[in-house]
């Protein structure tokens, strides 16, 4: 099993898969969202798959005090 961990922003989002022992299996690399078959590809080899995506639902500019 793999997990692809998704960094999703605008425009684009990065992504990374690791193995189930920890191991890199597919380093970082950074796919534009208007590219969504991109995405599908690189996954497409990593099944089965498990996903985590992480995004700021606050926008940019976000400040805690």
């Amino acid at each position: 099993m793999f997990v692809a961990g998704i960094d999703a922003h605008t425009p684009d989002s990065v992504v990374a898969v690791v193995s189930n022992t920890g191991d890199l299996a597919h380093q970082p690399r950074r796919i534009p969202n208007a590219e969504p078959d991109r995405l599908l590809k690189l996954l497409r080899e990593f099944r089965p798959l498990e996903t985590v995506v992480e995004t700021c639902p606050f926008g940019v500019g976000l400040r805690l005090n």
